[in-house]
């Protein structure tokens, strides 16, 4: 097996791990001193650069903190050298509101040695307020 799918191999492992809240399976398959940069505004206090796994444990923890992961699924999965490239279904329960929250991630996810040494994530942070909120962007602005 080529490392290119090999690093495929291991990104399915971190989905399944993901899904199941198993964190210590995750965390085998990431470096120590990895990055994770989850793009969003500062309303999400788990939007930043977290670098280190205790960092990102902490971005982990304040998620599923918030939300109970209903699915997570990856659509669609690209490799190419040290990267991995994932476009990721997945459905949320805001544990607040009870509001349910589907949102399309973007992954980015770069190996090296096996090892996750970069995780970026990116999402539809407009539809996460609304559907945390329950009210629509026009609704929040007052337009």
């Amino acid at each position: 097996m080529s490392a290119t799918e090999a690093n495929k191999t291991i990104a399915r492992i971190l989905y399944d791990a993901r899904i199941r809240e198993d964190r210590p399976t995750f965390f085998a398959h990431v470096a120590e001193d990895a990055t994770l940069l989850l793009q969003g505004p500062d309303l999400f206090p788990y939007c930043g650069t977290f670098i280190g796994k205790a960092a990102m444990t902490e971005a982990m923890k304040m998620i599923q903190d918030q939300f109970d992961t209903l699915t997570y699924t990856p659509e669609v999965m690209v490799a190419e050298g040290d990267w991995v490239v994932a476009w990721i279904d997945t459905e949320l329960k805001d544990r607040a509101t009870q509001q349910i929250i589907k949102v399309d991630l973007a992954d980015f996810i770069r190996f090296k040695d096996g090892k996750v040494v970069e995780f970026r994530e990116v999402f539809d942070t407009a539809t996460t307020i609304e559907r945390s909120l329950g009210k629509t962007m026009r609704e929040l602005l007052g337009a």
